[in-house]
């Protein structure tokens, strides 16, 4: 599971996710199974893209297929962000998949 945390500017939201639609398309397009976005409740400010893969492995073959076209919108939407703020990524494997990572002391 990745997810991608955007702290938007309150009056660029509507362009913002419509913008992010639009990579939400793509990502679908590229492997993703599933993909969404969601606003917090008490900040509605952040908003969290998820995208859901098979594989850590077919993300990574992900990041070699974006195109000019997906680096694009990714830089757009970060023309909507809060001053000081660009997108943050996490990444997260289930215990199960065998790509799991022990904590690291």
């Amino acid at each position: 599971m990745i997810t991608v945390d955007y702290h938007v500017k309150p009056e660029h939201q509507e362009a913002f996710y419509s913008t992010l639609n639009e990579l939400g398309e793509s990502r679908r397009r590229d492997g993703g199974y599933f993909w969404s976005h969601f606003q917090d409740t008490a900040d509605p400010c952040l908003i969290r893209e998820v995208l859901l893969v098979e594989s850590w492995a077919e993300h990574l073959r992900q990041h070699e297929r974006v195109t000019r076209s997906d680096q694009q919108l990714q830089n757009d939407l970060s023309a909507f962000l809060q001053d000081g703020t660009e997108p943050r990524a996490r990444h997260f494997v289930h215990e199960k998949s065998g790509g799991y990572v022990e904590k690291q002391a």
